[in-house]
């Protein structure tokens, strides 16, 4: 990642934890598995390794790991988190790649948040809520 992709990333991840907070810990390890170029946009694979072993996930709409099956609210397990801030990374356009993020209007983030987590893949496939 670049430093823009890096500033993106925190103020994307900052507005998740604002409007999540309660869900800290996996926003910040989603972020971890973006850092660590665990996401693959084109096939929406996401790989976490774990102890030297890597787990591969099919995240489209909904995730197949236990978290997300079982206890995270409404699926949003970090793998669903790190393709939501990959593809988030990958959206900005030029204009706003010559300008900091830090200098952007703060209703303008929460705005990219709430059109973040608010996309139909946050539910699940066919609009069906995710329940534990």
């Amino acid at each position: 990642m670049n430093e823009y992709q890096h500033e993106v990333l925190e103020a994307v991840v900052d507005a998740a934890i604002a409007a999540y907070p309660t869900e800290e810990a996996r926003i910040r390890r989603g972020a971890e598995i973006v850092r660590d170029g665990g996401v693959a946009l084109a096939t929406h694979r996401v790989t976490t390794r774990l102890n030297w072993q890597a787990h591969t996930y099919q995240v489209n709409g909904t995730c197949p790991c236990k978290d997300s099956q079982h206890q995270a609210p409404e699926g949003r397990c970090k793998h669903r988190w790190a393709l939501a801030f990959a593809k988030r990374i990958a959206a900005m356009d030029p204009w706003q790649r010559t300008h900091s993020v830090a200098d952007r209007d703060a209703r303008a983030a929460a705005g990219e948040l709430a059109a973040l987590v608010c996309h139909p893949e946050w539910r699940g496939r066919h609009g069906e809520q995710h329940t534990k």
